[in-house]
C-alpha cells in the first residue's frame, strides 16, 4: 500500500481526541482550511473548559492495520452534551491558541502515481490543556504542544465538550466507516490511502474494521453516535496466505514488481489487484530482510528476501536461491544484473 502503513488510531474512552506535534506557533494559511464556527462567548460553568466536566466522549478511534493503538473504556464526558448527539456548541475553541502548522496540517498526495504532487490540507485545531482529557492511555497517544501539558485537539471535539458525531462513509472495499479528521496521527500516516469519499476537505473515511486483519479500528465507536452495523470487509489473501491482494493504487512502491496471482479482478484494469506481501500491505516502507546474492562467476551483491511467488518469471527464478532466507523466500538482488533497473527487493 502506499509509503505509509494503515495504523490504528489512538483508542481510549475520551473518544477521539488525539493529536499535536511539537512547536506552537502563529497559524498560517493553508491550502485547504474549514472556515471556523463562531462559538457562544462563555464557558458556561465559569471552569476551563465547559464547568467541571472534561473534554471527552465515548469509544475510541482507529484507521486501518498495523501499529495498535491503546484502547479504553468509557471516557469522561463533558456535562455540556445534555445528553444530545453532537453536544451543543458551548466551548469558544478560538481561546485557545492554534495548533502549528507542523501537527494541524498534512501534505496528501493528489493522485496514486509514484510522482504525483501533494496537496495541504489542514484541520482547524488548538492546544489545550492535558487535564481536561482525563484518561491517561489518550494522553500517551497525544503528542504535545509547545506549552507544558498541552494536547492539540480539532475545534469540532473542543467546541461540543467531547460530544461529538462523526459522519458515516464508504470506506476502502466500499466497507462502512467514519470521516475522520486527517491531522490525527494515524490518519495523517496514511491521507493517501484513505478515501475522501463525502467527507469535509479536512477529512478522510476510515473504515470500521481492518481491511487486513478484519479487527475493529475503533472509527466507528469514536465519539457518541451509532455504532458500526456491517459487517468486516477483509481484502482477499494471496501468495499461500503469505500475501494480500490489494488494488495497485494503493500497493505502496512493490505495486509495480508485484504479481497478480490468484487476485481477482482484470490485471489489466484502471486499478487492478496486485498479491503484496502481508507485511508490505501493512506497511509498505517496511523492507525485505537483507541478504547478499551469488551468481556463478559473478561476486555477490546486495539483495533481498523476498517471498517466492513475487518472483514470477521462470527464467529469473531459476537463477535465484534462498541463500540465507527463510522458508518460502529467495534471495532477489536489489539492481538487476542484465539491464542495471531496481528490481524492488530492496525499496
Amino acid at each position: 500500500m502506499n509509503s505509509h502503513g494503515l495504523k490504528r488510531l489512538a483508542r481510549s474512552g475520551t473518544g477521539l481526541v488525539a493529536v499535536a506535534w511539537s512547536i506552537a506557533a502563529a497559524a498560517s494559511a493553508c491550502a485547504t482550511e474549514p472556515s471556523s464556527t463562531n462559538a457562544p462567548a462563555s464557558y458556561g460553568g465559569g471552569a476551563a473548559v465547559g464547568g467541571s466536566a472534561a473534554v471527552g466522549g465515548s469509544g475510541g478511534a482507529g484507521a486501518v492495520s498495523g501499529d495498535s493503538g491503546t484502547g479504553g473504556s468509557g471516557g469522561s464526558g463533558g456535562s455540556a452534551g445534555g445528553g444530545s448527539c453532537p453536544g451543543p456548541k458551548s466551548i469558544p475553541a478560538e481561546s485557545f491558541t492554534m495548533c502549528p502548522d507542523a501537527i494541524r496540517c498534512v501534505d496528501i498526495p493528489t493522485s496514486s502515481t509514484p510522482d504525483a504532487g501533494t496537496e495541504k490540507v489542514c484541520v482547524s485545531a488548538r492546544c489545550i490543556p492535558g487535564a481536561l482529557v482525563p484518561d491517561p492511555n489518550t494522553l500517551k497517544q497525544l503528542p504535545d504542544c509547545a506549552e507544558a501539558g498541552n494536547k492539540c485537539v480539532p475545534d469540532r471535539f473542543i467546541e461540543v465538550n467531547g460530544q461529538f458525531l462523526l459522519k458515516s462513509c464508504r470506506s476502502l472495499m466500499d466497507a462502512e466507516g467514519r470521516c475522520v479528521p486527517v491531522s490525527l496521527p494515524a490518519v495523517r500516516a496514511q491521507a493517501g490511502r484513505l478515501p475522501k469519499a463525502d467527507c469535509a476537505e479536512d477529512e478522510r473515511c476510515a473504515p470500521c474494521f481492518d481491511p487486513i486483519s478484519g479487527e475493529e479500528t475503533g472509527a466507528c465507536s469514536a465519539g457518541c453516535g451509532p455504532k458500526g452495523s456491517e459487517a468486516p470487509k477483509v481484502f482477499p489473501k494471496c501468495c499461500t496466505g503469505r500475501g494480500t491482494c490489494v488494488p495497485l493504487s494503493i500497493a505502496g512502491p512493490i505495486a509495480n514488481a508485484a504479481p497478480q496471482d490468484t487476485c481477482p479482478g482484470d490485471d489489466a484494469g484502471s486499478d487492478p489487484w496486485k498479491c503484496v506481501p502481508t507485511t508490505r500491505a501493512q506497511n509498505p516502507d517496511q523492507k525485505f530482510p537483507s541478504c547478499m546474492a551469488s551468481f556463478a562467476g559473478l561476486p555477490a551483491v546486495p539483495a533481498g528476501c523476498v517471498p517466492d511467488c513475487i518472483v514470477t518469471d521462470a527464467f529469473q527464478k531459476g537463477f535465484l536461491s534462498q541463500g540465507t532466507c527463510g522458508t518460502g523466500e529467495l534471495c532477489a538482488p536489489c539492481v538487476n544484473p542484465l539491464d542495471q533497473t531496481r528490481t524492488g527487493a530492496c525499496d
